[in-house]
């Protein structure tokens, strides 16, 4: 009985030893290949829109996106969608260079692929438009105003307010009125 159990575990130990490096060998060989990437969309002055061509064996994807064409201080982003992802809170005007890969897991440990080509693009640049107007006291008496919408928060501020945040730069109008009149409200800070 005990020459029979010796015997079992011996052959466990063997078949543990041969099965392991044969397993670890073929998930070594599963990598995603290099992703091609189709297009980046310019969405707003400060969101565009990565498409890609999704690969086999991919868990996910990596993205990255730089002012530096050699990626440089680049933002990094990873998701799991399969073919296109927007990339939010860029700067306006600015030109981006945009590179993507696809990667796997295995135990655990994430596998990367090659990195795609690299496609660059230039955000769209926020529009300010500036209005003069005749004070009503003074006719030679003129001044430049703009108004910024916030549509965020329903604010119409001035150009140069502080309280505003110019990351988030929206389209201007010249219509006061007609800002006031589709529910805005002027800001108390640059408007007093």
């Amino acid at each position: 009985m005990k020459r029979l159990i010796s015997i079992l575990t011996m052959t466990a130990m063997l078949l543990s030893v041969l099965i392991t490096p044969i397993s670890t060998s073929a998930d070594s060989t599963i990598k995603p290949s290099k992703v091609s990437l189709k297009s980046v969309k310019i969405i707003s002055t400060t969101t565009v829109k990565v498409i890609w061509k999704s690969v086999k064996h991919a868990k996910g994807y990596q993205i990255k996106i730089s002012t530096n064409k050699k990626f440089k201080k680049s933002k990094t982003v990873n998701t799991v969608n399969e073919s296109n992802k927007r990339i939010t809170r860029l700067k306006s005007g600015t030109k981006y260079y945009v590179k993507i890969r696809a990667y796997t897991k295995i135990n655990g440990t994430k596998k990367y692929g090659k990195w795609s080509n690299i496609k660059a693009l230039r955000t769209k640049t926020a529009i300010v438009k500036t209005q003069t107007r005749t004070t009503p006291r003074k006719a030679t008496t003129s001044y430049s105003l703009t108004y910024v919408l916030n549509p965020k928060s329903m604010i119409v501020h001035k150009q140069g307010c502080r309280t505003f945040k110019y990351e988030y730069l929206y389209p201007t109008t010249n219509d006061l009125q007609g800002a006031l009149n589709a529910g805005y409200s002027m800001c108390k800070i640059c408007w007093r």
